[in-house]
């Protein structure tokens, strides 16, 4: 499995599943970090051992050429919420890598991802990491975030009508890991404050997200638009069948 930005917060727990089920997996990050070593030998973090951890850049076939020749699938979990470098601010992105619009990460990435995908050979799946228009901090706070992200679903469609990919769109609204303070806290707020009147759907563990988007990617049956509740229950059925 070949997993795009496999050293964010989504991309990390696919990638823990994957080698959880045994499967060989790649991550792709500019930084390409991510090694067991880095992790100062942590024995929680033994599995990351397992994966190959590679450097490129999503918007240059040519740095992952070989790796999505060879893959059996691509889950693509690259996003940003905003303009500028905030994740460099938190920690999750090194010094000096080149600045990028939110349509080059969100939209660009993942098209340039999926069109080598499918010129290496067509039909294999990819599972795009989408969000929800349902949570406020999507729609309303960062709102090209979700501009383009859903820009991508379309054009990311239209490749998969055409036969050139298996198409699946996980929508999570916010998700949440007990590794990762800030996203806690995050789900906690917005849980409290948001009014009554607002519609807010639960916000997903970052393992059920993992989970679902890799049964995605290895269960020929699925594709298509997954909302929160379908993410629940694909995870679910992922969860069964181990």
């Amino acid at each position: 499995m070949l997993v795009f930005g496999g050293t964010g917060l989504v991309g990390r727990s696919v990638c823990r599943a994957c080698v959880r089920d045994g499967l060989a997996v790649t991550s792709l990050s500019r930084g390409g970090g991510g090694s067991y070593a880095s992790t100062g030998g942590d024995p929680r973090e033994e599995w990351r051992a397992s994966v190959a951890w590679r450097a490129a850049d999503a918007l240059n076939p040519a740095t992952y050429k070989a790796h999505i020749e060879s893959c059996t699938g691509v889950i693509f979990g690259i996003g940003a919420l905003m303009e500028g470098p905030y994740k460099r601010w938190m920690g999750k992105e090194r010094d000096g890598a080149a600045a990028q619009s939110l349509g080059e990460v969100n939209r660009d990435s993942a098209l340039s991802a999926a069109r080598a995908l499918a010129e290496s050979g067509r039909g294999r799946p990819f599972v795009f990491i989408s969000a929800s228009s349902v949570a406020p901090i999507m729609s309303e706070w960062s709102p090209a975030y979700l501009e383009t992200k859903r820009e991508a679903e379309v054009l990311l469609q239209e490749r998969a009508d055409a036969g050139d990919i298996r198409l699946t769109v996980l929508r999570p609204g916010l998700i949440f890991s007990e590794r990762e303070p800030l996203t806690l806290g995050a789900a906690a707020l917005f849980q409290a404050f948001t009014p009554e009147t607002v519609e807010l759907e639960p916000p997903l563990h970052v393992e059920t997200v993992a989970r679902a988007a890799l049964h995605a990617s290895l269960d020929e049956e699925t594709s298509g638009v997954l909302d929160v509740a379908a993410i629940r229950a694909l995870a679910a059925r992922s969860a069964a069948s181990c």
